[in-house]
């Protein structure tokens, strides 16, 4: 993304998206909200960035700025294990609406035109990948595969679609 579509598109209208989505978890016990949880998870995608978090807490350190909070809105930066915690516990249901919406303000604001491979035809290259695996450690929602020998293996996956086009980067 250039940085033209952080004019046309405020980020941080995501939150309250993100606000609609019930948290279950005990509030007294929660050292980061919900909202600031997701909206990292969600610049991390923006930037594609794996490493997103800790390089914004290291220019904060550095620069007492970070695009975290300036753009995102998200006061407290969550520890990984927490972002992956939580996220693991909220449905995929209720995050789409954010999806949809980033979706149709880029193309609404002809964004995606570059893209097109064919007029009004975008590629979408899909990617899959296990970010996790053990025999013992699992959680109610984990994939579970059990293999000839008869042992179980626990795993998440990630499916993830990029708009591309063969000319550009």
């Amino acid at each position: 993304m250039t940085q033209p579509l952080f004019r046309l598109i405020s980020l941080l209208e995501y939150t309250s998206h993100f606000d609609a989505i019930t948290d279950h978890r005990q509030s007294k016990k929660c050292t980061y909200s919900q909202s600031d949880i997701l909206m990292s998870a969600f610049a991390c995608m923006y930037f594609q960035q794996p490493s997103l978090l800790e390089f914004q807490k290291q220019m904060e350190v550095d620069r007492h700025k970070n695009n975290l909070r300036t753009l995102f809105g998200v006061e407290n930066i969550p520890q990984d294990s927490q972002l992956r915690d939580v996220l693991d516990n909220i449905p995929s249901d209720p995050i789409a609406p954010v999806f949809k919406d980033f979706f149709s303000r880029l193309r609404r604001h002809k964004h995606l035109e570059d893209y097109a491979i064919l007029p009004n035809v975008l590629m979408c290259s899909i990617d899959g990948t296990q970010y996790y695996i053990s025999k013992k450690i699992y959680c109610d929602h984990c994939l579970h595969k059990e293999h000839k020998t008869g042992e179980i293996t626990y795993s998440h996956s990630v499916l993830q679609g990029a708009i591309m086009h063969p000319d550009k980067k």
